[in-house]
């Protein structure tokens, strides 16, 4: 199967994910829905995740077990934010920065090698 089909697939989950968590902080009445659609998102994005993983035979690098962290917090988010431990401008902040993370993570740290510029870098402060 072509691995353009698990990205794409993995792209919907998280437009599914994101829209559904802001739905959920900005306190929008349709709450049920919106949970399903959580769950339909972070089903779609781990159920890619790992079959991109499985159709390129790159088995489970680092980078996959952290994203894979960072998914476990997304799913704990709903519960965070119905308990009352997660909510407004603290809300936003961690959701879009884990989102962040985890789009830095995949774009650039590639079979559990860290980017090159970050290796450049540690290799100039050993220099010094």
């Amino acid at each position: 199967m072509d691995p353009t089909i698990f990205k794409f697939v993995h792209y919907i989950g998280i437009l599914t994910l994101f829209f559904s968590l802001g739905a959920m902080f900005s306190g929008a009445s349709w709450k049920k829905s919106f949970g399903m659609g959580h769950g339909i998102g972070l089903l779609l994005i781990i159920i890619s995740g790992f079959g991109f993983l499985g159709v390129a035979k790159l088995g489970i690098p680092v980078w996959a077990i952290v994203k894979t962290i960072i998914w476990l917090f997304f799913g704990a988010s709903l519960a965070l934010a119905k308990k009352g431990k997660l909510k407004g401008l603290a809300a936003w902040v961690v959701i879009i920065g884990l989102g962040s993370a985890a789009a830095f993570i995949g774009l650039n740290w590639k079979t559990g090698k860290l980017p090159a510029f970050m290796v450049k870098n540690l290799v100039e402060k050993k220099a010094e």
